[in-house]
């Protein structure tokens, strides 16, 4: 699959799930909580914020209310996700602009400067996410902030033992190793903030664990690993005979990170 036809499976995956998106990525709306959280001990410098993969505004919302003097652009790489969140964003007739455009965001357009560049849960659908975040810190003021929350991978980790007792292949697609980013970033950064969280979420079975994944649009396999039928039904049947009380778990690792320009 080369990178522009699965950029277009990405986009069009979540832009079809926004609905369903918007009203079940709990994990998703957690983070973006958090985020606005973390950011009330940072001082943003005057500027633009921008942010990268709004989806239907789980975070928009928060920095449409906590930053009023602060031009707001938000991004996303599917129409459907930014026009879902354009329509439903509250904004007060006396805030600074708030405007949105489709963008890729691991290719930031024009050379305009940002005192704040915010992402929750996008960088895992990346292909090269060092370079991109390499290139948004060039892209902040002096004292600017980056802001992110995503995936680990470290997350998964009943999937990947299941299948390494079966002997069958993990289909999980690749995520970020947060030693590698913080490595990379800590070389161009004045200040960093690290944080890991362990989130569980509990399904009625292994199927229903899927099931939620391709309702938000988060199921499109990007890892170039193939499961046959007969294997992700041996997989399911592991899981569902050995889940006790008839609920299965899930783990993801969280990472929230904040660096100063």
């Amino acid at each position: 699959m080369n990178d522009d036809f699965e950029k277009q499976k990405i986009a069009q995956s979540f832009g079809q799930a926004a609905l369903n998106y918007h009203a079940q990525a709990s994990l998703q709306q957690h983070c973006a909580a958090k985020l606005l959280t973390l950011l009330e001990l940072w001082e943003v410098p005057p500027g633009a914020i921008l942010e990268i993969g709004c989806g239907t505004g789980f975070l928009t919302q928060g920095l449409c209310d906590r930053f009023p003097n602060h031009p707001l652009q938000g991004t996303d790489l599917s129409t459907e996700m930014l026009h879902f969140c354009q329509s439903h964003l509250q904004i007060a007739p006396d805030r600074a602009p708030v405007s949105f455009r489709q963008m890729d965001g691991e290719i930031l357009e024009g050379n305009e400067r940002y005192g704040l560049i915010v992402a929750n849960f996008v960088i895992q659908w990346f292909k090269h996410p060092v370079e991109s975040l390499l290139s948004w810190l060039e892209r902040l003021k002096p004292n600017g902030i980056l802001c992110l929350a995503f995936p680990t991978c470290d997350s998964f980790p009943e999937w990947r033992q299941a299948c390494e007792s079966l002997q069958i292949p993990f289909t999980a697609n690749s995520l970020p190793n947060p030693h590698t980013l913080i490595k990379a970033l800590s070389k161009v950064s004045q200040d960093m903030y690290l944080q890991e969280e362990i989130f569980c979420t509990t399904h009625r079975n292994g199927s229903d664990f899927f099931r939620g994944l391709k309702s938000i649009g988060a199921g499109i396999n990007v890892s170039g690993q193939k499961m046959s039928a007969a294997e992700m039904k041996k997989l399911i049947r592991c899981w569902d005979n050995s889940v006790e009380k008839m609920v299965f778990t899930s783990s993801s690792s969280c990472r929230f990170l904040l660096i100063q320009r």
